[in-house]
């Protein structure tokens, strides 16, 4: 499990990034601090793997507290999440050796993203003696399509392997969900919550269309 530490001082953009990575399988939150002198004690005191931080916040900000970080020799990761836009704070980050650097606002997509990448590559290094080339460019260079994504809390891994071998069939034309559901005796509920997971790591496509009554309803494709 990723121990993460949410460093934000805005009390609601706080609990809503806590309640986002808990959402995610692999993830906890361990500790919530709402400026960069709460945060360092935390760090201090706790076995942090991974650190959501915002800049801008009262008595310590965020690039300062990552200073004190590698003076103290605290070697948890980082994540930026900040409306800072200011080239010299991004290249001060990106020195420091940051995961990533996310500028609100932002879509909850790309942060889910970062964390998915940021789990690959820790499963990747604990799963490994010796890393190879190919191995440490999918680490640093973070192809997109090579990324393992963790599955949502709720959803399971051999549920979505029947989906997948479903909708694999459907590469050059949009399938409905209830044609999925018929196939494979399962719930358009359940079936529907996979696709959706699908199409958030775009494995498949959306088409979206109404009905005469205006409401909307969607085809899937898999992407070749």
């Amino acid at each position: 499990m990723i121990r993460v530490l949410v460093v934000e001082d805005d009390p609601m953009l706080a609990k809503i990034h806590m309640n986002f990575v808990e959402n995610l399988n692999g993830f906890e939150v361990v500790g919530v601090a709402n400026d960069g002198v709460t945060a360092l004690e935390m760090l201090k005191t706790s076995n942090i793997d991974l650190v959501v931080l915002d800049i801008y916040m009262p008595k310590m900000d965020g690039l300062k507290l990552i200073d004190e970080m590698r003076r103290e020799s605290i070697q948890s990761d980082l994540i930026l999440v900040t409306a800072s836009k200011d080239v010299e704070q991004v290249q001060q980050a990106l020195k420091f050796g940051v995961f990533d650097y996310l500028v609100k606002p932002f879509e909850f997509e790309r942060l889910k993203r970062s964390l998915i990448q940021y789990k690959s590559r820790v499963d990747t290094l604990k799963s490994n003696e010796v890393v190879e080339q190919s191995l440490i460019d999918k680490m640093l260079l973070r192809d997109e399509k090579q990324v393992v994504y963790a599955l949502p809390k709720g959803l399971h891994q051999k549920t979505l392997d029947r989906i997948r071998k479903s909708v694999e069939r459907y590469t050059d034309r949009f399938v409905d969900i209830e044609t999925i559901s018929e196939e494979l005796a399962m719930s358009n509920v359940t079936v529907r919550r996979y696709l959706e997971y699908m199409a958030s790591v775009d494995e498949v496509e959306i088409e979206m269309n109404y009905g005469t009554r205006g409401r909307p309803s969607f085809k899937y494709k898999y992407r070749k």
